[in-house]
C-alpha cells in the first residue's frame, strides 16, 4: 500500500473528489483514519490501493486469488513497518482489518464475475480470524458504506468492470508527477513505455539476477531492497516495493522484460546474458 505525501493527497482529493469511488468511501475513510492512533490510512490512500487491486484483479481475475488470500499478512507487516514504537500490534491489527473489510465490501459488489466471490471468501476468512475487531467494524463501518449513494456506486462499478479501463496506471503516472522527493526519483513513464529506459518491473527483475537474491519476504529484507534499489535507481521507493511484491507472487516472469534485459546485457556481457535467459527457459 503506498503511503502518500501531503501534496499527492491534496492532489488525489483535488483530482478525484467526484469520482464513484472516492466520494463513496472518503467519509468513513476520514473515521477510520481518526480512529488510528499512530497509524495514517488516509481516504485518498485507501482510494489509491482500492483501486490498484480492483484493477489488478481484473487484469486477470485467477491469477489475482493467491494475492487475495495474502492480504491480511501484507496490510498487517507493511502497516508494522509504517508505524513506530509507540504504535501497538492491536492497532496494526486494526488497520488490517478495515483495510480487508473495505476491500471485501468491494468485491462483494461485482456481478457476473465468480471469481471475485473466491477473493472475498478468502478476505472474510481473514477477517473473521479476528472477531472482536470485525464486529465492532461491521458495527459502525458497514452501516455507513451502506448508504444512499450506494446505487450510483454499484452503476458506476459495474460500468468499470465491464469497461476494464486501468484508472490505477493513470494514478500512478500521477503520484510520480506529484512526488515531493528529488526530480531524480520521478521516472518518466512515457520513456518507459517507449522503451528508452527500464520499466520498475524489469528494473527490479534486473536486481533480482544480479545480486542473485529471491523476492519473498522470508528469504529478502524487502523493504531494504526497495531502498537501495532507490538509491541507486532514483526510482520510488513505494513503487519499487509493490512491483516486488508484484513479481513475488506472480506465477510467471514476461518474456518480453527477460528478452528486453538479456538483449542489453549481450552486448558487454554475453555469458550473463545466457544463464539468465537460461532460468527463463
Amino acid at each position: 500500500m503506498k503511503q502518500l505525501t501531503t501534496q499527492q493527497r491534496q492532489k488525489i482529493k483535488a483530482c478525484y473528489q467526484r469520482h464513484w469511488l472516492y466520494s463513496h468511501l472518503y467519509s468513513p475513510a476520514k473515521e477510520m483514519e481518526r480512529r488510528l492512533s499512530t497509524l495514517r490510512i488516509s481516504p485518498e490512500e485507501l482510494f489509491v490501493e482500492c483501486m490498484g487491486q480492483l484493477d489488478l484483479f481484473l487484469d486477470d481475475p485467477e491469477a489475482y486469488l493467491p494475492i487475495g488470500r495474502s492480504l491480511y499478512d501484507d496490510y498487517y507487516c507493511e502497516l508494522r513497518e509504517r508505524g513506530n514504537l509507540s504504535t501497538t500490534e492491536k492497532e496494526v491489527e486494526r488497520g488490517s482489518v478495515e483495510l480487508c473489510f473495505v476491500l471485501n465490501y468491494l468485491f462483494s459488489a461485482i456481478e457476473e464475475e465468480i471469481l471475485a466471490i473466491s477473493v472475498t471468501s478468502h478476505l472474510t476468512e481473514s477477517l473473521i480470524n479476528y472477531p472482536e475487531t470485525y464486529a465492532e467494524l461491521s458495527q459502525w463501518l458497514e452501516p455507513k458504506l451502506w448508504v444512499a449513494s450506494q446505487t450510483r456506486f454499484f452503476e458506476e462499478l459495474g460500468r468499470y468492470v465491464d469497461a476494464k479501463p486501468h484508472l490505477s496506471a493513470t494514478i500512478e503516472k500521477q503520484l510520480m508527477e506529484w512526488n515531493e522527493g528529488p526530480s531524480t526519483s520521478q521516472v518518466d513513464e512515457k520513456s518507459q513505455s517507449e522503451g528508452e529506459i527500464y520499466s520498475n518491473r524489469q528494473v527490479v527483475i534486473l536486481f533480482q539476477e544480479l545480486l542473485n537474491i529471491s523476492l519473498s519476504a522470508e528469504d529478502t529484507n524487502i523493504k531494504e531492497l526497495a531502498r537501495y534499489i532507490h538509491k541507486v535507481t532514483g526510482r520510488n521507493v513505494e513503487t519499487i516495493r509493490t512491483n516486488i511484491k508484484r513479481l513475488n507472487k506472480a506465477y510467471d516472469v514476461s518474456n518480453i522484460d527477460i528478452n528486453r534485459i538479456t538483449k542489453d546485457l549481450e552486448q558487454f556481457s554475453p555469458e550473463l546474458a545466457k544463464a539468465i535467459r537460461a532460468r527463463y527457459d
